[in-house]
């Protein structure tokens, strides 16, 4: 708050620099929407400023513009072809603008190239499991639970393959792994109503998944 109110005393409406320190505050404080707008208006100056641009795509993605979010992370792969991060950021964009065809294609290109990253494994798991292709989806979350560097979601999407393939003994010893999974479950309502399953069924799962085994 401190230094909102310097920032505010002495801004400078016309520099570009202003603009940015503001926008990388507005991120830090998680007002993603002031920084996506400041990190527009210092492109609309300078369209190539590589700063503005990183700032854009992060906080469009944070903001839910996953669609602006992609294409600024093209501009930056496209600017820096070694950066493979840009792209693997790029595919998680467009997986969530409901792109996913295209987000798993760009994975697979990555995942050609980096067989062992941990990252492009879990997002192009994520990718498959939202293409339906829950073979697939399921042999990437398995590589990365048994490589022992699961992260918070890990767990959760490999119990939804479970329980969507019908190995409900499997999802629920996986659910119950997931702290908060009645809020998690809520927040992938989009997806799981995609295959079908009924809030009665919905209701099971969050009672299994509570339940602790005697």
């Amino acid at each position: 708050a401190e230094a909102s109110l310097v920032l505010n005393t002495f801004y400078d409406a016309a520099s570009v620099d202003d603009k940015l320190m503001r926008a990388r505050l507005a991120v830090r404080e998680s007002h993603y929407d002031e920084a996506e707008r400041l990190y527009a208006d210092i492109l609309k100056v300078d369209g190539n400023h590589a700063q503005a641009l990183r700032g854009l795509a992060l906080s469009s993605f944070y903001c839910g513009h996953y669609g602006q979010a992609a294409k600024q992370y093209q501009r930056l792969s496209e600017a820096h072809p070694g950066n493979s991060q840009y792209k693997q950021n790029m595919a998680i964009s467009l997986i969530s603008a409901k792109k996913v065809n295209e987000g798993v294609n760009l994975l697979y290109e990555l995942y050609y190239n980096d067989p062992a990253s941990i990252d492009v494994k879990r997002a192009l798991a994520w990718g498959l499991l939202c293409l339906k292709r829950l073979e697939q989806a399921r042999k990437f979350y398995h590589e990365i639970l048994e490589g022992g560097e699961p992260n918070a979601t890990d767990n959760l999407n490999a119990g939804y393959c479970a329980w969507f393939s019908g190995n409900l003994q499997e999802a629920v010893r996986l659910f119950r792994q997931v702290n908060g999974f009645a809020t998690k479950l809520k927040n992938d309502e989009w997806l799981i109503d995609s295959y079908g399953i009924s809030n009665a069924e919905k209701r099971i799962m969050e009672g299994l998944a509570a339940h602790s085994p005697s």
